[in-house]
C-alpha cells in the first residue's frame, strides 16, 4: 500500500513539474489572471475606505437631537438639565418608535413596489421636516427631496451661546416635535407659533433633530438655490434667502448606519400655482426635470384637492412610479385603471371636522366604492399615518404603482 502512495506522489510531482516547464516553453502571459486579482484588491480598498464626516456638525445634531453631549467641544449646558431633558425625550421617542416606526419597519413597501424600484429618490411635497417617517418608510433610497412652505430659518451657535439661551434653544425644539411624538405629523398652525414665538426661526433644528434619532452622521451640508435651467446649486448668499419670501433650500450628505451615503433635500417654497409659476418658477423646472420618483404624501391638508395646486398635482402624476398617500392626497378619480395598479388599505374614513367647510369638495365617494372591491382592498396596515392617528383601523391609505408601457 505504501508503494503504490508513494507511486503516485512520484506522478504527480512530475506532472507539476511538466506543466510549470511547458508553461515557460510556451511563454503562456499571466496579465490574464494579475489585473483580475488588481481588481479585486482594488475593489477591497474601496470597501474599507472610511467616509470622513462633519465632526461638528454631527455632535451637533446629537446634541439637538439629545442623543449626546459633543466631545470634541464645550457647550453650555447644565447636565442634571440635559440629563432630565434627554430622559423626557428618550421617552417620548421610544413611545414613537414602538408605537409606529418600528411597525413601519416591519412593512416592506419593496413588496408593492418592487425590489430593483425601493431605490428610486423619494418625494415627499407637503412634508415640513419629517424626515423621520421616509427614513422608515424607505430605507433603500439614496435621494430624499422634501418640500414644503415653512423657512429653513438659522441655526444658533450653541458653543457660544448662554447656558440659558442653550437650554432654551433644546425645550423649543422639543417642544416644536410634540404632534409628530403624537399623531405623525406637524400640524401647520402649531408650527407657525412655535417658530413665531420661540428661539426656533424655521426647520433647521428639526432636521439635525431627525438626522440624530435616525442615527445619520453628517458628511457635509450647503444651503442650494436653483437656477433658470432647474439645476440645484450652491447657494452662495444665504442669509440674503432667508430674507426672501420665495425659496430657500438645503442639502445634507448624510452617513447611515450601515456606511451608506445618503442625500436629505429640503427646499422651502410656495407650491401652490402661484408659488410656482410667480414666485418660485426655477423650482417647477426643477421638478420637471426630476427623474423617476417615488412619491409619499400624507396629512397634506388635501391641497391638491383644489384647484390652486394643480401644478404640483400634475408634476406628482408625470413624476411619480409609486405614490403612497393617504386620502389627503391626490383625488382618487385621477388615478385611472389603464395608469396605475392600485392596493387600498384599511377603509375609506371621512375627513376630520377641521375641514368640514369643503367637505363637499374633499369627500370622495368614489374611494369609498372602490374600498368595497376586494381585489384591491388590502386589509389594515399595522400602523397609523395621518388624520386619523388615534385608530389604527380608521385608516385609508393607498399605494398606487404605474403599469409597465408594453413594447
Amino acid at each position: 500500500m505504501q508503494k503504490i502512495q508513494k507511486f503516485y506522489q512520484i506522478i504527480t510531482i512530475s506532472l507539476l513539474f511538466f506543466s510549470i516547464f511547458s508553461c515557460k516553453e510556451k511563454q503562456i502571459e499571466k496579465t490574464t489572471v494579475i489585473p483580475i486579482i488588481v481588481k479585486v484588491d482594488t475593489l477591497k480598498v474601496e470597501k474599507v475606505l472610511p467616509i470622513p464626516i462633519d465632526t461638528l456638525s454631527t455632535e451637533l445634531a446629537n446634541l439637538i437631537g439629545l442623543v449626546d453631549l459633543p466631545k470634541s467641544k464645550k457647550v453650555n449646558i447644565n447636565k442634571s438639565f440635559w440629563n432630565k431633558l434627554k430622559k423626557e425625550t428618550d421617552k417620548n421617542f421610544k413611545k414613537t418608535f414602538d408605537n409606529r416606526l418600528s411597525k413601519i419597519s416591519e412593512w416592506e413597501i419593496q413588496d408593492f413596489i418592487g425590489k430593483n424600484k425601493d431605490t428610486l429618490p423619494l418625494f415627499y411635497p407637503f412634508s415640513g421636516p419629517d424626515f423621520l417617517h421616509v427614513n422608515y418608510l424607505y430605507p433603500n433610497t439614496k435621494t430624499y427631496i422634501l418640500s414644503a412652505i415653512e423657512k429653513i430659518g438659522t441655526l444658533p451657535n450653541l458653543l457660544k451661546k448662554s447656558t440659558k439661551s442653550s437650554q432654551k434653544y433644546l425645550t423649543d425644539i422639543n417642544h416644536f416635535l410634540r404632534d409628530i411624538y403624537l399623531r405623525g405629523y406637524f400640524i401647520t398652525n402649531h408650527m407657525k407659533s412655535d417658530l413665531n414665538d420661540s428661539s426656533s426661526d424655521g426647520v433647521i433644528g428639526s432636521l439635525y433633530w431627525f438626522i440624530a434619532r435616525t442615527n445619520h452622521e453628517i458628511i457635509n451640508y450647503e444651503f442650494v438655490t436653483i437656477d433658470k435651467l432647474g439645476n440645484l446649486i450652491k447657494e452662495n448668499n444665504p442669509q440674503e434667502g432667508w430674507l426672501k419670501d420665495n425659496f430657500d433650500g438645503i442639502k445634507f450628505l448624510l452617513k447611515d448606519s450601515n456606511k451608506i451615503q445618503k442625500e436629505l433635500i429640503y427646499l422651502s417654497a410656495d407650491i401652490s400655482n402661484r408659488g410656482l409659476k410667480k414666485k418660485n418658477p426655477n423650482l417647477l423646472v426643477y421638478f420637471n426635470k426630476m427623474g423617476e420618483v417615488n412619491t409619499f404624501v400624507k396629512s397634506a391638508s388635501y391641497l391638491m384637492h383644489y384647484d390652486s395646486f394643480t401644478s404640483i398635482k400634475n408634476v406628482v402624476l408625470e413624476k411619480s412610479y409609486s405614490i403612497f398617500q393617504d386620502d389627503t392626497g391626490i383625488p382618487y378619480r385621477f388615478l385611472k385603471k389603464d395608469k396605475y395598479d392600485v392596493s387600498l388599505f384599511g377603509k375609506y374614513i371621512k375627513p376630520i371636522k377641521d375641514f368640514e367647510s369643503t367637505m363637499d369638495i374633499i369627500t370622495q365617494k368614489d374611494l369609498m366604492a372602490a374600498y368595497k372591491i376586494k381585489s384591491i382592498n388590502k386589509g389594515y396596515l399595522p400602523f397609523s399615518l395621518g388624520y386619523h392617528w388615534r385608530n389604527s383601523k380608521n385608516q385609508n391609505q393607498q399605494l398606487v404603482v404605474k403599469k409597465s408601457i408594453e413594447p
